[in-house]
């Protein structure tokens, strides 16, 4: 029976440039890499989160009960942080966020959570009390300059698809001074799916994602103002809805210093997909000066 629960990879570079060559930190668990064992199943790595103290958590789903979760601390050397005690495995984690008190905040399947910075639930937080959220994919979370905590994801069922945008206290109750106590949603006459999130100087949030109209994929861009509005002055009535090479999704995002928009996602037809990224200017239009009218089909980057 495999007992490999949880395997990452970790690469260390110095300073890089195009002419270096890379090569494996050795100073890292000896050969660069950690894999931990946990019977009796197994896991996928899932994503990976560096504390300002240098200790990375790791995060993957068991197998073969994909629902569950296992979460992992380990020292700056690679060695497995034993203070650190998570033991929520019946959580599906999607993202994880830092607090700067050490705390961390979880996006789930059924809400936030919060752990203490020793993995450990933290009952004080309250978000998995509002129930205008249960039964939504919690894809992605971040902490805004102000402390608050904002967080997206969507929900699909035979009379309700739609995604959701929510901003929360730091103690978990919801910012009623956005949207709608605290939550945004959009319901379209579509099938509507959001991936990636991120905030703007100004306030403003953007996410991406994708929507399906008619069977067709489209790289999908939103923006709101801070108060939870959509952007008049974005796209189309704060939506944009990209059809490149007949469909796409796009799978994250980014914002400049200059304040320009970076998607990348792929495109696909019935026989073949390509990695792409497209680049916005901040109202919303394709930056000119970026790939062919702002998008750039990787050569060779395929995804099957």
């Amino acid at each position: 029976m495999k007992k490999i629960l949880l395997a990452f990879v970790l690469f260390l570079f110095a300073q890089s440039s195009f002419a270096q060559s890379i090569s494996i930190d050795s100073s890292f668990s000896g050969d660069g890499r950690v894999e931990t064992g946990i019977t009796p199943t197994e896991s996928l790595s899932k994503f990976t989160t560096i504390q300002p103290n240098g200790k990375y958590i790791l995060t993957g789903k068991i197998e073969p009960n994909a629902s569950h979760c296992s979460m992992k601390r380990y020292y700056p050397d690679g060695t497995l942080d034993s203070t650190f005690q998570f033991n929520n495995t019946d959580l599906y984690i999607y993202a994880i966020c830092l607090q700067d008190d050490g705390k961390i905040i979880c996006a789930t399947y059924n809400g936030l959570v919060r752990l203490h910075s020793n993995g450990q639930l933290d009952t004080s937080f309250v978000t998995s009390q509002v129930t205008q959220l249960a039964n939504y994919y919690h894809l992605e979370t971040r902490i805004l300059s102000n402390g608050k905590i904002v967080s997206c994801g969507f929900k699909i069922n035979p009379t309700n698809d739609g995604i959701y945008v929510a901003v929360f206290n730091p103690d978990g109750t919801p910012d009623t001074n956005f949207a709608q106590s605290g939550i945004f949603k959009y319901h379209p006459t579509f099938i509507d799916l959001v991936f990636s999130l991120k905030t703007q100087q100004d306030g403003k949030i953007v996410f991406s994602g994708c929507s399906m109209v008619d069977d067709e994929a489209f790289i999908t861009l939103y923006r709101l103002t801070d108060k939870g509005i959509l952007d008049a002055d974005f796209g189309v009535n704060g939506v944009i809805l990209e059809s490149l090479l007949g469909a796409g999704e796009g799978f994250e995002m980014d914002i400049q210093a200059d304040g320009k928009i970076v998607v990348a996602g792929y495109l696909f037809t019935q026989n073949s997909s390509k990695a792409c990224v497209l680049r916005y200017l901040p109202n919303g239009t394709r930056d000119p000066d970026f790939g062919v009218n702002g998008v750039c089909i990787i050569p060779g980057a395929t995804t099957t």
